[in-house]
């Protein structure tokens, strides 16, 4: 369970009593004044928040009311279809429309409770949405599928690194050792592996800051493609048996046979 906290700047000593609740329930938050350094790009650090994100908890006020960046947040949780947990912190107001149909709490002790009652179950449940979108993902993945040649090594080498900075972002809000977080870890593994193949010049990993593009050795990219295929394929196919989730026909070609 990933929560996205979206507030109003006037409601900060409110919102930090929920992450208070959060913090001994041991559940993983993303806050901006908490989980933004200085300097960095405001809309990349959310984007990949939202990336890990299973569920948006909303404070709604006078304030959050009448904030874009609240409103814009809602919009990009709905379409993501994450769970969105209304806390309306002022009950003589109601909820804006485009999200009056979701059931929404009036109290840190109500929001308390339901924290308190997270189970294996749920973690479960929203374990599986994490699944499903990083399997989606990997569908759109040509790298693991596609024929070899096909921007081998230069567009291989970029759809890699995309594949290992995604599997990184699910793995930081789970438990360590738990199932996923291994076979996310087996995976990472992989990607890591597949940019060991060689400079054709210097005969160095392609990891080689002085290497360029068109010098590294496509025949040792298409060999370490198939490694990652198979690598990949394996531990895709425990994820798709362990959750029951189905994969296109595509990225099904590198499963293994008796799967």
């Amino acid at each position: 369970m990933f929560v996205f906290i979206s507030y109003s700047k006037p409601d900060k000593e409110f919102t930090k009593r929920i992450c208070g609740i959060l913090d001994k329930q041991n559940i993983n938050y993303f806050l901006d004044q908490k989980s933004m350094e200085w300097g960095e790009n405001i809309d990349q650090v959310i984007h990949d928040a939202f990336e890990k994100a299973t569920h948006l908890l909303v404070i709604i006020s006078p304030a959050s009311l009448k904030s874009q960046w609240v409103a814009y947040e809602i919009g990009i949780a709905k379409t993501k279809e994450l769970t969105i947990l209304p806390l309306l912190i002022h009950p003589s107001l109601e909820l804006p429309t485009f999200i009056s149909q979701y059931h929404y709490l009036t109290s840190l002790e109500q929001a308390k409770k339901y924290f308190s009652k997270i189970d294996s179950k749920l973690q479960n449940n929203v374990e599986k949405k994490v699944v499903s979108k990083f399997i989606t993902f990997l569908e759109n993945k040509r790298v693991l599928y596609g024929e070899l040649h096909e921007g081998c090594p230069g567009g291989a080498i970029e759809s890699v690194h995309e594949i290992r900075e995604r599997i990184q972002l699910i793995m930081e809000p789970l438990e360590r050792n738990s199932y996923f977080y291994n076979l996310l870890a087996e995976m990472r593994k992989a990607t890591m592996n597949f940019f060991k193949f060689t400079c054709g010049d210097c005969k160095t990993p392609m990891t080689c800051k002085d290497c360029e593009i068109d010098k590294l050795d496509k025949i040792g990219c298409r060999d370490a493609l198939i490694k990652l295929r198979n690598s990949m394929g394996i531990q895709i196919g425990n994820i798709c048996t362990t959750f029951k989730i189905d994969v296109d026909e595509k990225l099904a070609t590198i499963l293994p046979k008796k799967m």
